[in-house]
């Protein structure tokens, strides 16, 4: 239904009192004429003066008439099809090929050129109604997730009522795509492509070590194998760094057991960049020999930790913490526990906290804290140095406020009385190296299982840098606020926890189970020495910093370099020359000039690089001066995600459209689109548009108005009127 109205720009009362003006004085001019003229002649005189006048009096006004209607859009489908390479495989009894092109063709059918289309795997794209048949699979990753976001940018518009999701979902990019369906509010209809039987294959399915070691010291390398459908037979497990052996072991596989746990460990005596990789015998009726092996890049470092320990007060947590860091001979640990306001329990030395690495705050600072060293250790963290942060029952978070942006969070309100809570583990997060264990979901369940430790009825709201790695529920309520957070800006990180007795991880999770006979990981030394080693990563301040937003690449992912050039007073560098050398064996040398993006910041996107083993070394300057040199190591192509798992993840697209009130279909789409539409939500869609038209923007105002009072000058000339 339309509907139209009239506005104009100003008052309708200022505008119908010149109206009135107008129509008055324009009686008057023809209430006399010099020569007298007939009554016709003088109407129609006065008739064109007035109609002229208020012509050009409503165009001054800038009338615009408003149309408001209902707009009616048809229900979509959305359909998003997976074109990634695991799409290719053939499982143990399905031809993944034939069925995903045979189900495209059945879509072809069924569906309408009104619908949405969209291919994905690490990208999204538009596809047409008609391309369906002959659409590729190439991807080198798959991310769900960005596939169903991106829907939720056209909702409003397209009124999208269903998805209709088909994948194998082995997605190993982004986020959880559950998370992502749910939060898009509509049926996803999942059509799982593959089978859930495991074909015969041999993998490296985790090289799980430290992002950064130091010399001289073992490094644990800890290898997971997966072995389906091949067994009775002994293979060959090798671990080589910069292509000398590190270690190998004999593994006899076994009917009943599909995964092996291998250990090995690695003692460089040198610093720099390692390749680190991971290789297990191949036989010829697995059905791909892609993942039969592993890569990734340890950075070693030559020099011992230097650590600043500041406590508020003694306590559990102190003390637990200074044992821990004081058994690794590689760290060098200057303690600070508060006697008083002015006082500490060691003597307190300014040069030591000038030449630490890494700063640690322990329930620091309290309210007796001396804001001196407050501002002793902001001056520190300015530089560029990690902060390990965890709470107790007494700090003061306003005194902590002063350390500025190094806090990455805001109070939101502040209590004191005490609750028990249990760490809840950011599912996302799982791969995270600060909480990795074994690098699986099983870790999920560990962190999970901790006994309680405190925290005081304290809110915050986290800064968009922040990182969420844990939430907490307390008592049967599941807390949407977080317990540990990190976070990276710049050259600088932190990790920050928000609760205390930590000990409890240690005494009633470790200890308890370990007295048992149990097997168990102790999660408290764990987190400790994952987050000084997630914190020695450029950590120390360095006036020119060039790095690879990855360690390892697929083939054809883009390489993204990122440098920061700071001057000897720490400040931002800009319009500097960062050249970059690139070369491997397998490729020519090539040299590359980062783009400027401001306040010292650095990029440069490097596209379709071949497989191979990359260094680089890079070189800041301005004009003939060198500001720093920098250099790395990065792989491309040794690493395949969509050959880490090769069946049909049926238990995620079934989650996804239960938990969306959509259905899950196994290799075939009958009555797919019925289904769909037999939905209550599948219905047309009214949006309510206004249109303007803007009259006074009219050429015929003008053109009518002129037409008028020329008219009547012609009439009043014949007439002889003065």
């Amino acid at each position: 239904m339309n509907s139209y109205s009239l506005a104009i720009s100003g008052s309708w009362v200022l505008f119908i009192v010149l109206a009135l003006l107008i129509i008055g004085v324009s009686f008057y001019s023809y209430r006399n004429t010099n020569p007298p003229i007939s009554g016709v002649k003088r109407f129609t005189l006065l008739s064109l003066r007035i109609i002229g006048m208020l012509l050009l009096l409503f165009a001054i006004f800038q009338p615009i008439v408003t149309n408001s209607f209902d707009e009616v859009i048809k229900p979509k489908i959305a359909y998003l099809i997976d074109n990634s390479e695991s799409i290719t495989i053939k499982d143990a009894s399905i031809d993944r090929k034939k069925v995903y092109s045979d189900i495209l063709k059945e879509i072809n059918k069924k569906a309408n050129d009104e619908d949405i289309y969209f291919s994905f795997s690490d990208n999204i794209n538009d596809i047409s109604y008609d391309s369906l048949t002959s659409l590729g699979s190439f991807g080198k990753r798959t991310d769900i997730s960005k596939a169903l976001r991106e829907l939720e940018y056209r909702q409003d518009t397209s009124n999208i009522q269903a998805v209709v999701l088909l994948t194998d979902g082995a997605y190993n990019a982004g986020e959880n795509p559950f998370y992502a369906a749910q939060s898009f509010g509509k049926p996803v209809f999942t059509v799982g492509i593959g089978d859930t039987s495991s074909p015969k294959d041999l993998k490296i399915t985790d090289l799980i070590t430290n992002e950064v070691s130091y010399i001289n010291t073992p490094t644990p390398i800890f290898i997971n194998l997966d072995a389906n459908g091949i067994y009775d037979r002994e293979v060959n497990v090798k671990v080589t760094t910069n292509g000398k052996l590190v270690g190998e072991e004999k593994v006899k596989l076994d009917k009943n057991q599909n995964r092996y746990k291998l250990k090995f460990s690695f003692t460089p005596d040198k610093p720099g960049n390692y390749k680190l990789n991971a290789t297990v015998d191949s036989f010829d009726e697995e059905i791909t020999k892609l993942n039969n092996s592993k890569s990734d890049i340890i950075r070693v470092l030559e020099n011992k930790k230097s650590i600043a320990l500041f406590g508020g007060r003694p306590s559990y947590d102190v003390s637990f913490l200074i044992k821990e860091l004081a058994d690794n001979k590689n760290q060098e640990l200057h303690r600070y526990v508060q006697k008083n306001a002015t006082t500490f329990y060691d003597e307190f030395k300014q040069k030591d906290l000038q030449d630490a690495e890494i700063i640690i705050l322990i329930g620091f600072p309290n309210s007796s804290t001396d804001v001196k060293y407050i501002e002793l250790i902001k001056r520190e963290l300015d530089r560029g140095k990690p902060l390990l942060f965890i709470a107790s029952a007494d700090i003061d978070y306003k005194k902590l406020a002063k350390l500025g942006e190094h806090v990455p969070f805001t109070v939101l309100s502040e209590g004191r009385n005490e609750m028990e809570v249990l760490p809840s583990v950011n599912a996302k997060e799982v791969g995270n190296s600060i909480l990795r264990v074994n690098g699986d979901n099983s870790d999920i369940e560990k962190w999970n299982a901790l006994p309680p430790i405190s925290k005081t009825e304290t809110f915050i709201k986290p800064n968009p840098e922040a990182n969420i790695l844990m939430n907490y529920t307390f008592g049967n309520s599941s807390m949407n606020e977080p317990l540990i957070l990190s976070r990276t800006l710049g050259n600088k990180r932190g990790i920050f926890i928000l609760g205390y007795g930590l000990q409890r991880w240690k005494l009633k999770g470790y200890a308890e189970e370990l007295s048992k006979g149990k097997e168990v990981v102790d999660l408290y030394s764990q987190l400790m020495d994952n987050s000084i080693r997630w914190l020695s990563i450029d950590n120390s301040f360095d006036s020119f910093v060039l790095k690879t937003n990855k360690r390892t690449y697929t083939e054809g992912e883009s390489v993204e370099f990122i440098a920061q050039l700071y001057d000897d007073s720490y400040l931002p560098v800009d319009e500097a020359k960062i050249a970059v050398s690139i070369k491997s064996d397998n490729s020519k040398p090539r040299e590359i000039l980062l783009s400027d993006i401001g306040n010292g910041q650095y990029y440069y996107k490097l596209e379709n690089l071949s497989k191979g083993d990359y260094l680089y070394e890079g070189k800041a300057s301005i004009g003939k001066d060198l500001m720093g040199k920098s250099n790395g190591r990065f792989i491309v192509g040794e690493m395949n995600p969509e050959y880490s798992e090769l069946t049909m993840n049926k238990n995620l697209l079934l989650s996804i459209s239960q938990a969306t009130d959509g259905k899950f279909y196994s290799n075939n789409i009958e009555n797919l689109v019925n289904d769909i539409k037999s939905k209550d939500n599948f219905k047309e869609q009214f949006i309510s548009k206004k249109q303007d038209y803007a009259l006074w923007n009219l050429p015929l105002f003008l053109i009518l108005s002129l037409v008028c009072f020329a008219t009547e000058w012609i009439i009043r000339k014949l007439s002889g009127l003065i």
